[in-house]
Formats: structure tokens, C-alpha cells, sequence
């Protein structure tokens, strides 16, 4: 869950936030992990048709693009103004006992008649030795056909994620898309059988802790 600029603070330290989407007040401890469910009656927040919109968009295109039960999505309008959107996208798989873990993070804004956004890609594969992918990429200005229609600011968006998702070896290291779909990693040993030369052991290894400047990486996500 997220909730942009509505968190605030419990008598007992806990963060607290608002999910506009599911209309709950919820408190999250950073330090353990706990969440849980304080209200469920709704707040005002800042809505329109078009937010609605991009809320059932993003439904049927998170729905297809990731894998099941892996992700969240938000979107916050800012003020009155239903054309400043803020649309969060959290995509989290982690499968210790198997020696890997992942996690898709983007944010998109539109603002000023334009879309553009960030994303960061955070994967770490560890059974055998210690290879890591971080990846954050910036996108400007996104090319939308209607930016008021919330359909096309949703394909756009797919558009772009699906480039970063498919387009790099290196990534595919990493982030195993399936068909149409994306999501943080598949299971190595499945992964070995089905395309061998897609395996971990057979791909180019991203150091821990090295970085790659922006050239480098525009090669290698597009």
C-alpha cells in the first residue's frame, strides 16, 4: 500500500498512513515489519474521473503485466488539480530459501500536460556467489498520444516498462519476463531447464557494488 503525503505519526511510533484506494488507515513499524489496519472509514482526498480512470487502467494492466499477488499500485491526485497525477507501481518478489529476491519500484507523474517518471529495479541472486542488478532509470517525457485520456497515459507507461523489461540481456539476468508479462526473477532451477543459456551460470554478472554510468546503461536498456 501506498499513500503519498498522507503519513503521519501513532501515540506509540508507528508511521501511519492512508490508502485511498481501499479507504483504509493503516499503521506500518519500520523496525518490525508490522503493519495493521487502525480505521476504515474514509478520509477526503483529492479525486476526479479521470484518477478514476487511470485506477481501472492500471488495474487490467498490472493485472497482465505482473505476476499474481506481486503488486501494488496507487495513484494520488495533487490538489484539485486532475491533471497533476502521481501513480506508484510496486512489483516485490522474494524467494530466500532459493537464493534470490527482487523488487520493481516506478513512479510516474503527470504534470503540466506531460508524463514522465523513474524507475528502480533492485534484484539479488546469491546462491552461487553474490551478483546484484541496481537500476535507476528517468524518463522526461513520455510520448502519450492523449495525455488527458487515461488510457493512453496508462499504454504509455506499459510501453516503457515493457522496453526495460525485454530489451536488455543483462536484464534478463535478472528479471525474467513471461510472454506479455513482467516480474522480479522466476525460480533459477526452472529458469536453467526450460533455457539454458538463459541461466544465471551463462549470463554476464553485474558485480556487487559496481556502477555504470548513463551511457552504459542506455545500452543496455535500450
Amino acid at each position: 500500500m501506498t499513500a503519498t503525503g498522507n503519513a503521519g505519526e501513532a501515540e506509540n511510533g508507528d508511521f501511519m498512513y492512508y490508502d485511498n484506494r481501499l479507504n483504509l488507515s493503516f499503521s506500518f513499524n519500520p523496525f518490525t515489519g508490522v503493519g495493521q489496519i487502525v480505521s476504515d472509514e474514509p478520509m477526503a482526498v483529492a479525486t476526479s474521473d479521470f484518477k478514476q480512470d487511470l485506477v481501472a487502467n492500471l488495474e487490467t494492466m498490472t493485472s497482465a503485466a505482473y505476476r499474481k499477488g506481486k503488486v501494488l499500485f496507487n495513484v494520488h491526485q495533487q490538489g484539485e488539480d486532475q491533471g497533476h497525477q502521481v501513480i506508484e507501481i510496486s512489483c516485490h518478489n522474494i524467494k530466500l530459501d532459493s537464493f534470490w529476491t527482487g523488487e520493481w519500484q516506478s513512479t510516474w507523474t503527470v504534470s503540466g500536460g506531460v508524463l514522465s517518471g523513474d524507475l528502480k529495479i533492485r534484484t539479488h541472486y546469491f546462491e552461487m556467489g553474490n551478483s546484484q542488478l541496481n537500476l535507476d532509470k528517468t524518463f522526461d517525457n513520455v510520448k502519450v498520444n492523449d495525455i488527458t485520456s487515461a488510457k493512453d497515459v496508462v499504454a504509455a507507461i506499459k510501453k516503457v516498462e515493457d522496453k526495460v523489461s525485454t530489451a536488455s540481456n543483462l536484464t534478463d539476468c535478472l528479471i525474467v519476463p513471461t510472454g506479455p508479462g513482467r516480474h522480479v526473477r522466476g525460480d533459477p532451477s526452472q529458469l536453467a531447464e526450460a533455457h539454458p543459456q538463459s541461466s544465471p551460470c551463462h549470463r554476464p554478472k553485474v558485480r556487487l557494488g559496481q556502477t555504470y554510468g548513463p551511457d552504459q546503461m542506455n545500452t543496455f536498456m535500450f
